[in-house]
């Protein structure tokens, strides 16, 4: 293992200092050594708080991300709603009242149904008021 650290080591060569393979591994370092003290002690959380493998696998596995904070969140948010373009024109439609909207042909409602399904079918979709439904089921609505 000595003999690898040492192979790896480019910023001495033939007695010379490079010095910026030198910062380059010191750098490469101290991020390994950062996210290795943030694993370790994700590992020391989770091993009290996973319910099972996956839960603490996963804690572990994102233990060098940063939380999102609330304001973040809300700035995200936010900047998504400006950006939507196809909302906006969504918007600028004009909207029709409900006696624009599709209503089905209603039958015949003053002929007596023929099936039961043809009476379920009347009775929900066409007769949507208690003095409707009543004139449609009284016996001289059909007769």
């Amino acid at each position: 293992m000595v003999k690898k650290a040492a192979d790896q080591l480019t910023s001495i060569e033939h007695g010379a200092f490079d010095t910026a393979a030198l910062q380059q591994e010191l750098t490469q370092a101290l991020e390994d050594d950062r996210l290795y003290k943030l694993t370790d002690s994700m590992k020391k959380r989770a091993i009290h708080t996973a319910a099972n493998y996956d839960d603490f696998k996963n804690l572990v596995a994102c233990a060098d991300l940063k939380p999102i904070s609330q304001k973040e969140l809300r700035d995200f948010s936010r900047a998504e709603r400006q950006t939507n373009i196809s909302f906006k024109k969504k918007t600028t439609r004009k909207k029709y009242g409900n006696d624009r909207r599709f209503q089905p042909a209603a039958p015949a409602l003053d002929m007596p149904p023929t099936t039961a399904v043809d009476f379920c079918r009347n009775w929900k979709r066409y007769l949507k008021t208690d003095d409707a439904k009543f004139r449609f089921d009284s016996p001289s609505c059909c007769a």
